[in-house]
């Protein structure tokens, strides 16, 4: 049972406890091959759109691996 639902059942109008809830689902992340074998399709498309605005935005630029540093490169191989 659910945080909210105990809440529910109790009677009881706890605000803090459904902020926790909605933060804690906001917050939650997963991984693409997670989210692809969860919803299927629907990830591929999400994360197609996303990718494209940040494209669209310019927000990374192209960056030579003989520029990264060794760490740099780890970092950023994490980071796909």
């Amino acid at each position: 049972m659910s945080v909210i639902d105990q809440n529910k059942q109790s009677g009881t109008y706890n605000p803090e406890i459904f902020r926790q809830c909605a933060v804690g689902t906001c917050m939650t992340q997963m991984s693409a091959r997670q989210g692809i074998k969860t919803y299927g399709n629907q990830t591929i498309e999400a994360m197609t759109k996303e990718y494209s605005q940040l494209e669209d935005l310019k927000v990374f630029s192209p960056v030579h691996k003989r520029n990264l540093s060794t760490e740099a490169r780890k970092n950023a191989l994490q980071g796909i």
